[in-house]
């Protein structure tokens, strides 16, 4: 299993850390490989990469009303709210695949859509599409949970990416377009450094030390300042630099093989016959995982989100829902936890994880 640090015991998933090798070391990536030929904006949270969307739509004069789906973190609604938007909520059904609820009338309006702990919306893209044979409309993709991957969704109108979830840096976004953007005006960094700060110093802490007291309380400070209110910035220095130094293709890689290599294991201990259902069956062969999403019985899930926590493993949360109105989504959002596949584990500590869920349903 690895060990994070000499003496340390063993810590699966939760955020990332900034560690010396990280910083010494050379650069070997672009950030811009990937971009293609589409027009990019870096920002610093895919809220502010959002935020400008809306923007550059406002003064194209698109009606102030949006739809989202109603499975989706309350920071993707935050600059709609910030501008005036009124929301409207479309389902995305048990699985995340069965869309429901859509609209009928998005003309000079606004849709989002989310692609799902890096698998490919297909079926709401699906529906777009047809969509767009009929009305006139603008399409915002979120791409933060597949920020490494490149769907080719050429109707989209703006992709956002985000990359906190995958590397270490303490910020960096990326908005891009399919046509020229006009001029958004960013702000410089020194709004945002409270933020950066504590970020930097939590993330710099966790490589450091083994008490998540010391650097929990600060990542936590620096996420809520984002609660407050949007005023775009642009990517930080510290994050370019770190980002550059992170070898892409091998994360691309590793997370694949940890996905691939957890649903093996699960198949193995009939945890998926039993007590456990995989949301995803299979990844595409250009798929990046954010994570290994897996729905419980939800009278359990907090208990074994608790019990995998007391064994240093950390499995996010995507998201809660407050209302029971869109059934589907609502009861998902209950059962659903996210294993950790992360570029920093191995084959000894995805085995560590089916431990864990073996010996927590011996006893429930």
């Amino acid at each position: 299993m690895i060990i994070r640090k000499e003496g340390s015991s063993i810590r699966i998933g939760g955020d990332f850390e900034i560690t010396p090798n990280l910083l010494v070391g050379k650069p070997i990536n672009n950030l811009n490989d990937w971009i293609l030929d589409r027009d990019v904006v870096w920002t610093d949270t895919g809220r502010s990469a959002i935020y400008l969307a809306l923007q550059e739509l406002l003064q194209k004069g698109i009606e102030k009303v949006a739809y989202l789906p109603v499975y989706c973190c309350e920071s993707v609604k935050q600059p709609f709210f910030q501008l005036g938007f009124e929301i409207k909520y479309y389902s995305m059904g048990e699985d995340l695949q069965h869309p429901n609820y859509l609209p009928d009338d998005l003309n000079n309006k606004v849709l989002l859509f989310i692609n799902y702990f890096g698998f490919e919306n297909s079926c709401i893209y699906s529906w777009l599409k047809k969509m767009n044979e009929l009305q006139n409309f603008y399409i915002i993709e979120d791409c933060v949970q597949a920020a490494f991957n490149n769907f080719n969704h050429s109707l989209s109108d703006y992709s956002i990416y985000s990359f906190r979830k995958f590397t270490a840096q303490p910020d960096g976004a990326a908005l891009i377009a399919k046509s020229s953007l006009l001029n958004l005006e960013l702000e410089t960094n020194f709004d945002n450094e409270e933020f950066l700060s504590k970020q930097i110093f939590g993330k710099v802490l966790r490589a450091a030390v083994e008490d998540e007291k010391v650097y929990l309380n600060l990542l936590k400070e620096s996420e809520a300042l984002l609660d407050t209110y949007i005023i775009p910035n642009q990517i930080s220095e510290i994050s370019k630099f770190i980002m550059k130094r992170i070898n892409i293709n091998e994360l691309k890689q590793k997370r694949r093989k940890n996905w691939n290599n957890l649903y093996h294991e699960l198949k193995l201990s009939d945890l998926l016959k039993t007590n456990i259902k995989s949301l995803y069956d299979s990844i595409g062969n250009n798929t990046v995982p954010l994570g290994f999403p897996i729905v419980v019985k939800k009278e359990l899930r907090d208990e074994l989100l608790l019990f995998l926590r007391e064994q240093n493993i950390f499995c996010p949360v995507h998201w809660r829902i407050n209302s029971s109105y869109f059934e589907e989504d609502y009861e998902l959002s209950n059962k659903i936890i996210t294993l950790p596949i992360d570029q920093r584990m191995n084959d000894g500590e995805i085995k560590y994880i089916i431990e864990n869920l073996i010996n927590f349903y011996e006893v429930h």
